[in-house]
């Protein structure tokens, strides 16, 4: 039933956004869901005209491949009866006897622009019903006043796996490489401290194992072999990126600060504190909306009504690298700082 039209699935990089949307194609295959009729998984990695016209064309060509489709033009006009993004639903819907159920993966670099308004008028109507997957574009959608889709995204967070499931994740692996572990529990939380129980932290730890595990011609590996990774060079920035790698200056810069103050537990109210402190303007809207954001950039998780850092390395890494080091060397600080 359409009860829901509108879902959004937004995290980090790696944490299996696709994944899960793959999980649900499966279940829609297994349950025999009338839906699949009408299903579409359309990656917007693919997409290199991130015009107007170019993504109408991307998505009716994905959609119903033609000559008369991979001719369309977008129409501005915000038109039910005029516009092309509705005129294409509604003859799609008529054609396949059902609305569209659309799985829009990667959708950060597109949308904002204005066929996903239309788009998100045509869920409304009930010509369509959306997934969507993003970080921090999307996110931004979803807060956007003038957006058709304020209030309506129901948003699906995807948290750390969960132990057992985090377990299988490396350990499964390594067995199959005739690999096992000393000291089993004690390896395994010292690992999830490091990474958070994020999956993509997790695999990255299971590829450095095997290295060393390789080099060292071992078959047993141990919480010594988690602290030579932890301090190589090349592992501090993989974690450290997740900051560094931000490309707005301004959130990079609240995250280093937030870093700095080495805080075990963070509100927004915390996040206002540090930036007063540090002469950062930021209205009571944006300081919800900051950490929101950092949780996408995989900085920070949610925990209740509150938020902490998203694993330990980070806080470990921002000390050996040295945060203020890293805020000083931005040479926007002084500009952003007047106009944040």
């Amino acid at each position: 039933p359409y009860t829901t039209l509108f879902r959004s699935i937004v995290g980090p990089q790696g944490l299996g956004k696709t994944s899960l949307i793959k999980r649900y194609e499966a279940h829609l295959v297994r349950t025999r869901d009338p839906r699949l009729s009408a299903k579409f998984y359309i990656n917007f990695l693919e997409c290199s005209d991130n015009t107007a016209t170019g993504v109408l064309r991307f998505l009716a060509m994905r959609i119903a491949p033609s000559r008369e489709n991979v001719r369309l033009t977008f129409e501005s006009r915000f038109d039910p009866k005029i516009d092309s993004t509705h005129w294409f639903f509604r003859r799609e819907k008529q054609r396949l006897g059902r609305p569209l159920e659309l799985l829009l993966d990667y959708v950060d670099e597109v949308c904002q622009g204005e066929v996903f308004q239309q788009l998100g008028d045509c869920a409304r109507q009930r010509l369509c019903r959306l997934v969507l997957a993003g970080r921090s574009a999307l996110l931004d959608l979803m807060a956007r006043a003038n957006s058709t889709f304020k209030r309506r995204l129901e948003m699906i967070r995807l948290e750390p796996l969960e132990e057992d499931a985090a377990t299988a994740l490396v350990v499964e692996p390594l067995m199959d490489l005739g690999l096992s572990i000393q000291d089993t529990p004690e390896f395994l939380a010292v690992l999830f401290r490091l990474t958070g129980r994020f999956p993509h932290l997790l695999q990255y730890y299971g590829k450095k194992l095997t290295e060393v595990a390789l080099s060292r011609n071992i078959t047993v590996l141990s919480t010594r072999d988690l602290e030579t990774i932890k301090g190589e060079h090349d592992t501090s920035l993989y974690f450290m990126s997740a900051i560094t790698g931000i490309k707005d200056p301004k959130l990079r810069i609240i995250a280093l600060l937030l870093l700095d103050s080495e805080r075990n537990q963070i509100t927004p109210a915390e996040v206002g504190k540090v930036a007063e402190a540090n002469n950062i303007e930021l209205t009571a809207d944006r300081l919800t909306t900051i950490c929101d954001e950092l949780v996408i950039e995989n900085v920070l998780i949610c925990r209740d009504y509150s938020y902490a850092f998203a694993n330990e390395s980070l806080l470990e890494y921002g000390r050996r690298v040295g945060v203020r080091e890293l805020l000083a060397g931005d040479r926007a600080k002084r500009v952003l700082y007047k106009s944040m």
